[in-house]
């Protein structure tokens, strides 16, 4: 882990950028909700780089990780992704599992940011308490359904913003 965001962080200091935090991706997300070896070897080298923030899903291991080595964390909900009942997120394999309507991710991040719920595979609802969300820039047509989850949330009153860090 320290391997790869060093080299992350090397990266975009090359190309003038700040890094800030750090999000695991795909399967190491996954894991770390579940592994709290996985979710410490994450917030350890957050930390050895510098005390990057966190990112993760609310209730995960990686919460508990990042709170361990002091980072701050920021939990995420997911604008095209829905979940199951207990708050995590349904399979992808699943069928509805995934968001691709523009108006139906708008709904879901409008619900989370201003409810703090989310639509679940069942048509329930689960509780997503979370500070940012999440939207996957490479399903087809990404940008139309992140200009339309922006206007939307900025209509709904929402503030689309960074997160600011001590």
């Amino acid at each position: 882990m320290l391997y790869q965001t060093g080299a992350l962080l090397a990266f975009v200091k090359a190309a003038g950028g700040e890094l800030r935090h750090i999000k695991p991706h795909g399967a190491l997300y996954h894991q770390c909700g579940s592994s709290s070896e996985h979710a410490l070897a994450v917030a350890r080298a957050a930390a050895d780089l510098g005390g990057l923030a966190v990112y993760g899903q609310a209730g995960s291991q990686l919460l508990a990780a990042a709170a361990s080595t002091g980072l701050p964390f920021v939990a995420e909900g997911f604008a095209d992704r829905i979940y199951t009942a207990d708050g995590s997120l349904a399979d992808r394999s699943l069928p509805g599992a995934v968001l691709h309507d523009p108006q139906a991710a708008l709904r879901q991040a409008r619900s989370i940011a201003l409810e703090s719920r989310a639509e679940t595979i069942d048509g329930g609802t689960a509780s997503v308490r979370a500070g940012t969300l999440c939207l996957h820039g490479d399903a087809p047509g990404a940008e139309l359904a992140a200009s339309t989850i922006r206007a939307g949330l900025e209509e709904a009153g929402v503030i689309v913003a960074a997160p600011k860090f001590l």
